[in-house]
């Protein structure tokens, strides 16, 4: 089965960790180092002939359209991040409405192809407002991908199913693909391990996040999603030294060996779009415009 690889576009200075003191990114004015580091990325996909989906950011699209269209080219799906890393349980429903609708059309404007796709920053739908399916539903998204099932103080969502379900509303059917997560039975209890991406990747050993892969690809449905940020291929951003010794250390830790080990993780399962995964679970209703039947 083919497995996810995605790519949540945005800055350095878009990371939530950092944000308690650099603040909200429309209150500064940080130079740029996307292009650099979304070039890293491309290489290594173009290099060992990987796809992937890349969920755009709407204020990344509109200062770097060549950046976008020449992701698109190169084969990669292109999806939404939302407009501007604004996380979803902070805004009110029509604002999230606006926010996600408009970077649909922007993105789709750009590319000349179809979004079908999206990811809240920071995983921000959780128990509370999942009345952003609806919203999405209405903004004529077809899947999401914002359910990371393990408990974090930003999105609690260990409670969420950890493979891919189909939220049913009365305006429609959104697919959910969340993250990947393992488990293991402790004493009667789960407990669930992460496994998807992000500071998980970089921190925890290569060893240990092949074998929980592995132990999700002996499940049903066989397959996996994981993430990383351009940034994370960045060791040179600024560092800002107000940040606690464990906030620096899920933002920059192995930061520099990151690349390598990145490249040792896509050679070891086979990866691709979310897009194309999803067609291989659920056949061609999966992307299909109409609404979905109960059967």
């Amino acid at each position: 089965m083919l497995n996810v690889i995605s790519v949540d576009v945005e800055e350095y200075f878009h990371a939530t960790n950092i944000s308690s003191v650099i603040g909200p990114p429309s209150k500064h004015h940080l130079a740029s180092r996307l292009e650099q580091s979304i070039e890293k990325v491309l290489n290594i996909f173009s290099r060992l002939q990987v796809r992937g989906t890349f969920f755009i950011l709407g204020l990344v699209a509109q200062r770097f359209p060549e950046l976008i269209k020449k992701i698109a080219a190169e084969g990669h799906e292109v999806a939404s991040h939302g407009y501007g890393h604004e996380l979803a349980y902070n805004l009110a429903p029509a604002q999230f409405l606006e926010d996600v609708y408009r970077t649909r059309l922007m993105l789709e404007d750009m590319i000349g192809k179809p979004v079908y796709g999206y990811r809240a920053p920071n995983f921000s739908i959780k128990e509370g407002n999942e009345w952003a399916y609806d919203k999405l539903i209405e903004a004529g998204y077809r899947y999401d991908s914002s359910c990371y099932p393990i408990w974090h103080p930003r999105y609690a969502n260990q409670r969420r199913s950890r493979k891919p379900e189909l939220i049913k509303r009365e305006s429609g059917c959104l697919f959910e693909f969340p993250l990947a997560v393992g488990k293991l039975n402790v004493f009667g209890r789960e407990l669930r391990l992460p496994l998807a991406g992000g500071a998980y990747w970089r921190l925890f050993p290569l060893p240990y996040l092949r074998w929980g892969l592995r132990r999700m690809q002996e499940e049903e449905p066989g397959w996996f999603t994981c993430y990383v940020h351009p940034w994370e291929f960045d060791p040179g951003q600024p560092v800002f030294a107000e940040l606690s010794f464990l906030t620096k250390l899920r933002h920059y830790g192995r930061m520099k060996s990151f690349e390598r080990k990145f490249e040792r993780l896509l050679q070891s399962f086979e990866f691709g779009p979310l897009c194309e995964a999803g067609k291989q679970s659920f056949g061609g209703k999966f992307l299909d415009q109409s609404p979905f039947s109960d059967d």
